[in-house]
């Protein structure tokens, strides 16, 4: 008696070749296609045409960017010519403020935060202090 799969391999024998010969006549084509247009039409036609909606939202967004790009530079432009930029004293406090948070930061000691306790100790001995208890 005949498995099933051995049932459908003899039904499909047949198909197999045309199956091939599709094959072979499709790439064919593809190949000489390829050949004559050129690469660079073939560059376009196979990789950005399919994808032309979504190259034009790129550079859509590109569009935006470069759109608020400009509009922060001309105000920015416009602050600092009218005298937009930021005064001395406040210059100076900000200094002044960076000056203490760094003194602060320095003259603490990191290793008197991370220090254990003195009655803490190795994991060994305080089994053998709560076997002695």
């Amino acid at each position: 008696m005949k498995e099933p799969r051995q049932i459908l391999l003899e039904r499909h024998e047949d198909a197999a070749s045309g199956l091939d010969a599709i094959r072979e006549s499709v790439l064919d084509d593809l190949k000489s296609d390829a050949v004559s247009q050129g690469w660079l039409t073939f560059l376009l036609e196979q990789w950005f045409r399919p994808y032309r909606f979504y190259w034009a939202g790129v550079g859509a967004c590109w569009l935006v960017i470069m759109g608020l790009q400009l509009a922060t530079a001309q105000v920015g432009a416009s602050d600092h010519a009218t005298g937009g930029a930021v005064s001395s004293q406040a210059l100076r406090q900000g200094l002044e403020t960076r000056q203490v948070l760094l003194t602060r930061w320095i003259q603490d000691d990191p290793a008197e935060q991370n220090s254990s306790p003195a009655h803490l100790g190795p994991r060994s001995a305080l089994a053998t202090r709560v076997g002695k208890a």
